[in-house]
């Protein structure tokens, strides 16, 4: 029970299932995992649910795991079953829960296994990809909802919002969240122009750090995992402006990175020799990767033969790791055990490398599922890390997301006629260090009384030192 949910379903959902002929309850979770849910399991009774201030009331004594929580200043963007609370679990997106009279257990019911070998072209994997992203699109736009879109001015976004108008969407209003005195991150005129091609109206949510106030967090609702997307409580300028609008879901571009393959893919060229695609179009592929990758092309013969010809062994983890000086050893160690431990890294160890890769960065996509105060108030519609468009790109090899040695060729190619030519050709990201170097000046002081003299530095959960000598250093704003 529940996989031939999960087959037919997609979304962000959370489904209870009774199993009357095995007298059982199943929970589990959509693919992506737009929603988080928890499970409790106690001598006497199993609870599941979303808010953990509901199971505090359950259990007002609960206890923090400082196991997890050190792990989590290891990494933060780590995911694992392991929360903030002692004997809480999250079901994590593909798992399955059941619950019977004798016993429960936790399987996985959706994998991000590599498919068959396709041998579609760049231009047939193109609209493959496209009529992944209209279908998802279209069907947030069918529910006839006002639609506000966070049109940050990047190419993800630009191909949410031709989707949505596209499909027909009833009301479409795009908002950016401007810095106020910050070039660096200051994207409006880009989201102007994108938002003028589709013909929709755009508004700025204008940003400042002299308004954002951690000390807020202090307020916010209790979560069973700590989250960077805690944060979004102390920011108050985007749920102001959104506030001013009658849009009931919210969309933006989040989730293109991890989907679209964003960053150097040097070991994409692996892929092609597991493939065993001809030495004509290794060469062609060799090329492409050390032009997208910014490395030599000798290089790329050299990780292609070890890892694609020999089938040296892989560590996807290790290759990108987000380890803080902050973290303690075993803070760390905690945190690699943890994502090793995940259960998708069991497909990671069977396929190829730049696959594994790309199966860590779905893993990452839980990330943008973590509660947060616009989430609290709206439906937020994951358009891009939804089940069809994971989908869709699993069953493509790496190296056809980087034909002709640009980063994410295909994504630009699948969308051109949509969205503006200078956004085509973007190579970079808008970078806010120095709006949220800003941020931290004006929080240091509770920053330091919180994290030096609170309960992490009490319990040993971080390197006191080195967060002291960091809070101490000089930081520079002017570039």
């Amino acid at each position: 029970v529940g996989e031939s949910l999960m087959r037919a379903c997609w979304g962000p959902f959370i489904a209870l299932l009774n199993d009357r002929e095995h007298d059982r309850l199943i929970v589990t979770r959509d693919a992506a995992g737009g929603r988080p849910i928890f499970l409790a399991a106690r001598r006497q009774f199993s609870a599941v649910f979303t808010h953990a201030e509901d199971w505090l009331l359950c259990e007002p004594d609960a206890c923090a795991d400082h196991h997890y929580i050190s792990a989590f200043v290891a990494q933060s963007r780590i995911v694992t079953g392991a929360t903030g609370l002692e004997g809480v679990r999250e079901i994590l997106p593909g798992e399955r829960w059941s619950s019977g009279r004798d016993q429960s257990a936790i399987d996985v019911i959706w994998r991000p296994a590599t498919p068959a070998l396709s041998h579609a072209s760049f231009k047939e994997s193109a609209e493959a990809v496209r009529g992944a992203v209209f279908e998802c699109a279209g069907a947030w736009a069918a529910l006839g909802r006002p639609i506000t879109h966070r049109l940050s001015g990047g190419v993800d976004s630009a191909v949410v919002l031709a989707g949505l108008v596209r499909a027909g969407a009833n009301e479409i209003v795009c908002v950016n969240e401007r810095p106020i005195g910050f070039a660096e991150g200051d994207e409006w005129e880009a989201a102007q122009e994108t938002a003028r091609t589709q013909g929709v109206r755009i508004i700025a949510a204008p940003a400042s750090p002299d308004r954002v106030d951690y000390r807020q967090l202090l307020e916010a609702e209790f979560h069973a995992k700590p989250s960077l997307a805690d944060l979004s409580y102390a920011e108050p300028s985007l749920m102001e402006t959104l506030a001013q609008l009658s849009g009931a879901i919210v969309t933006s571009g989040q989730g293109g990175d991890q989907i679209f393959q964003r960053g150097p893919a040097p070991y994409a060229g692996a892929d092609a020799l597991w493939d065993g695609v001809s030495s004509s179009a290794f060469m062609r592929i060799a090329a492409d990767v050390a032009r997208q990758a910014r490395t030599h092309v000798w290089d790329v013969f050299a990780q292609a033969l070890l890892l694609g010809l020999l089938r040296r062994r892989f560590d996807a983890l290790a290759a990108q790791s987000f380890d803080t000086p902050l973290a303690t050893e075993a803070g760390r160690a905690r945190a690699n055990r943890y994502r090793q431990n995940h259960s998708w890294m069991e497909d990671a160890a069977k396929t190829s490398p730049a696959r594994a890769m790309r199966i860590t960065r779905l893993i990452d996509l839980s990330f943008y599922a973590q509660p947060t105060c616009l989430a609290a108030r709206y439906v937020t519609a994951p358009v891009l890390a939804s089940k069809p468009v994971l989908e869709c790109v699993l069953s493509i090899p790496p190296y056809v997301m980087i034909e002709g040695g640009v980063d994410r060729s295909l994504e630009r190619a699948a969308f051109a006629e949509s969205i503006p030519a200078p956004l085509r050709q973007r190579a970079r990201k808008g970078d806010a260090t120095q709006y949220h170097t800003k941020v931290l000046e004006r929080n240091l002081p509770f920053v330091r009384e919180l994290s030096l003299e609170g309960e992490l530095a009490r319990h040993e959960l971080l390197d006191r030192d080195s967060l002291n000598r960091a809070l101490a250093g000089v930081w520079i704003t002017d570039g």
